[in-house]
């Protein structure tokens, strides 16, 4: 058997004026691995699916963006055998070490955030999948650095995401659909630690540290330490919290 093919996949849409830090940076650590770069600006979302879409109502605006990152999966591993997805708002640090080494190919990588007792996501969507579904999920996950391989391509068609649209109705649409697809067809996740999506939230608590411009130096040291940086929307002014890291 030869060498799997793999790439680094980042799907950015629309206005992200941070893309042009992000982008460069995420580039460097593909190269550095030997991985193929990929940016995708738009994933065609087939007609069919897309007027199914507009028949129903999301909570979210622009459900279309979180439809073509699950396509966006599908499309890269029609052609590669193993993908690192990253959202557009990570960084990655110069010693991070190739993560393809260390998901087994037979299981997908991604970070329990379900492990965060203080992050609103997991409990939020755990019941929101009960309520749709009736399936109590044990696993939830962050969307925002996934490695995934040829093998688990299927559970991010447009079939499967047209059988389970009504999960993007959630606030947070891919993270309900992938935990939901996940544990209903037994799929083994590689749990990662945080340093590989770190989320570099403080204190939920305190509702006026979305208005941050900078980091505080003491926190800037913790996310100097991690291999991925992910900055969520969570800050209102990300582009400042990310050229302060980068």
């Amino acid at each position: 058997m030869g060498k799997a093919r793999v790439a680094v996949l980042v799907i950015s849409i629309g206005e992200r004026p941070f893309s042009a830090l992000t982008l460069s940076n995420i580039k460097a650590y593909a190269d550095r691995i030997g991985a193929e770069f990929i940016v995708e600006r738009e994933i065609a979302i087939p007609f069919w699916l897309a007027f199914k879409c507009k028949l129903m109502k999301f909570k979210r605006k622009n459900i279309e963006c979180y439809l073509q990152k699950m396509l966006g999966i599908n499309k890269a591993l029609e052609s590669f055998d193993r993908v690192l997805l990253l959202d557009d708002s990570c960084l990655v640090s110069d010693g991070a070490p190739n993560i393809f080494d260390m998901v087994p190919e037979e299981e997908i990588g991604a970070f329990p955030e379900s492990d965060c007792v203080d992050f609103k996501a997991p409990s939020y969507d755990k019941n929101f999948i009960f309520k749709r579904k009736g399936v109590s999920i044990n696993g939830y996950y962050n969307t925002g650095v996934l490695v995934v391989s040829k093998g688990q391509r299927d559970i991010f068609s447009p079939e499967a995401l047209s059988g389970n649209l009504t999960l993007f109705k959630s606030m947070y649409p891919d993270q309900a659909y992938f935990a939901y697809m996940v544990d209903v067809n037994g799929i083994k996740v590689h749990k990662v630690s945080s340093d590989w999506n770190f989320m570099p939230v403080f204190d939920y608590s305190d509702n006026s540290n979305r208005e941050l411009l900078n980091l505080p130096e003491e926190h800037l040291d913790i996310v100097k330490q991690k291999n991925i940086v992910h900055v969520t929307g969570y800050y209102k002014n990300r582009d400042k919290i990310i050229e302060q890291i980068y």
